[in-house]
């Protein structure tokens, strides 16, 4: 019996792979396609490249961005999966290449770990595998990728299920009995941690569903047993973010001037920005086989959504009471209010109002965001369906293998129609030649200094007085030059300022400050003779910060592997 359970695992998996192959199908063309925010990402991929040539493993200042004026993404937008095909790259593999794989790890990654996670909470490997199917032909998440070419939000679907299986693990009652140790505070730490080092606006969506998930199991919180998790979770957690964390919050927050938290960014309306009536107007006006646009992506995933969670409750109410009926019928109104979050129709702007969340709410910018966390939501509910007492009657069965087929149908049809329109698409752009990528891309002009115009940028030293400039190297962020001057000087050097560079003349520091337009400024005294160094300098905490996340993964790395010893020993004695 156990021998014909693994052989079935193991076609099951051999699916799972064709199916991750068949979603990455765009992959394999002669190029890579065209997407919204494909410069800007493949920007960070050779940002982080040039960052582990110069020895930085935490690269936070990306050198080569806008003509080598130095651009700190990285302190502000997780990156650590862009590392994947950064090192592919490294290794001697073509940029467009290195890319493309990382799209077929992505969709492989994502179906795996749907399927674990899954398996974890539904304990039945064939709704875990159903389950994954349709978590993962979510057509939000293909438009996700080959059309708004959104790396860190479609990287975010790796952590939805993981983060499903850790609140599983931690609330189920038959999860916490004395004869099993309990490792949902480490499964949310790993997915907590990958989500804020990924999307940290998905962050954001996360925490209102657990937020709503506290309330509904409030009660629980009387426990010592659970108040314990969630110190282990939040400290885990901070360790292993903490090398994302410390610059974040200290570029964000404590430094604070830069484009990111200006309030400017709050004129747009959130409601004008959701899944609108015309969507499915013009969706239902198409001719039969046109190509599915953005916009009609979100409007098949609203319906596809609202469907499959009606189908599964009536189905899970007709059939009867069960074991983990509370789960389909959480996931069912956390769907339901996902989809109508997505929507114009949520009060968003309203809320936007209350004191303290202007900046928090417009930071998801795009209501229809809230599509993806809907996609897990939906799949819980579909599986909850399958999940049927024993003794049902026959007509159930019946009913629940229909209902089976009918999710499966209307989850594969868009997304293979959708992967047969898109490899139709000859739209490609070519980055294996760093010369053909506009490093001066500037997308919403996120994250550079208060007052910074790109297109004023220079790439050349500038001197303001009368001074003689000899032997000048640029490498990366660091500048060298000799200088020779009478009377007082300004050089503005071609470096975007931020708050850590430093600057010595002969082996003694000298002041290093903002100047025109944002460009790194060093003022000299007259009768100045020597040579001048400018130069990045990580700070000490954030140097720390990497020091913490590297130990917190390796304590982690040895605790999983004592787990899998320790039950390997176990289930060894037990057959002795």
């Amino acid at each position: 019996m156990r021998q014909k359970k693994i052989k079935q695992e193991w076609i099951d998996f051999l699916f799972l792979i064709v199916i991750g192959i068949f979603l990455s199908a765009p992959a394999f063309l002669p190029g890579t396609l065209r997407g919204h925010d494909i410069e800007f990402h493949y920007g960070r991929i050779y940002g982080i490249c040039d960052g582990l040539l110069s020895g930085d493993f935490f690269v936070k200042l990306c050198s080569n961005w806008f003509e080598g004026n130095g651009y700190l993404v990285g302190a502000f937008y997780g990156d650590f999966l862009l590392y994947i095909p950064a090192v592919l790259h490294l290794l001697g593999v073509k940029m467009q290449t290195s890319y493309q794989i990382f799209w077929v790890v992505i969709n492989l990654l994502t179906l795996f770990i749907a399927y674990f996670s899954f398996k974890g909470i539904w304990k039945n490997e064939r709704v875990a595998f159903l389950g994954a199917i349709v978590y993962s032909c979510n057509l939000y998440r293909l438009v996700d990728i080959y059309i708004r070419q959104a790396v860190g939000e479609y990287c975010a679907f790796l952590f939805f299920p993981l983060i499903a299986l850790g609140f599983y693990k931690v609330f189920a009652e038959e999860e916490n009995t004395d004869a099993k140790c309990n490792s949902g505070w480490m499964i949310l730490s790993i997915a907590f941690s990958g989500l804020l080092n990924t999307h940290i606006l998905s962050c954001e969506m996360v925490a209102i569903f657990g937020i709503l998930l506290f309330v509904l199991l409030l009660r629980k919180f009387a426990t010592a047993r659970l108040w314990k998790y969630i110190g282990l979770t939040l400290t885990v957690t901070l360790g292993l973010s903490a090398s994302f964390l410390v610059p974040f919050v200290d570029a964000m927050f404590i430094k604070g001037d830069t484009n990111v938290s200006d309030a400017s960014r709050n004129i747009f309306s959130l409601a004008e920005r959701g899944i609108q009536a015309s969507f499915f107007r013009n969706l239902f006006a198409k001719q039969l086989g046109s190509i599915i646009g953005m916009e009609d992506g979100f409007a098949i995933t609203f319906l596809w959504g609202l469907t499959i969670i009606a189908v599964s409750v009536l189905l899970s109410v007709f059939a009867g009471s069960f074991r983990k009926r509370k789960i389909l019928f959480i996931s069912g109104v956390f769907g339901l209010l996902a989809l109508f979050m997505a929507t114009k129709y949520f009060p968003w702007d309203a809320i936007r109002k209350l004191p303290g969340l202007e900046n928090v709410v417009s930071s998801l910018q795009y209501p229809w965001r809230l599509l993806g966390l809907a996609g897990l939501f939906v799949a819980l509910c579909f599986m909850g369906a399958l999940v049927l007492p024993k003794n049902i009657g026959k007509m159930y069965r019946v009913a629940n293998i229909a209902v089976m087929v009918l999710v499966i149908v209307i989850t594969i049809l868009p997304a293979a129609f959708f992967i047969k329109k898109t490899m139709e698409r000859t739209s490609f752009i070519e980055f294996n030649d760093r010369a053909s990528l506009k490093f001066m891309y500037k997308g919403g002009e996120e994250y550079l200094p208060r007052g910074t115009d790109v297109s004023l940028l220079s790439t050349e030293l500038t001197v303001f007085g009368d001074a003689e400039i000899s032997d000048y190297q640029k490498d990366g962020a660091n500048v060298r030059f000799h200088i020779v001057s009478d009377s007082t000087c300004r050089i503005e050097l071609p470096l975007l300022y931020y708050w850590y560079y430093k600057g010595t003349m002969n082996g003694v520091e000298i002041p290093v400050v903002a100047g025109t337009n944002n460009r790194v400024t060093v003022n000299l005294p007259e009768n100045s003779a020597g040579d001048v160094e400018v130069f990045w300098d990580t700070p000490i905490m954030w140097r720390f910060s990497y020091v913490v996340t590297v130990a917190t993964c390796l304590a982690v790395v040895v605790l999983i592997c004592f787990k899998i010893y320790q039950n390997y020993f176990n289930k060894t004695i037990d057959n002795s």
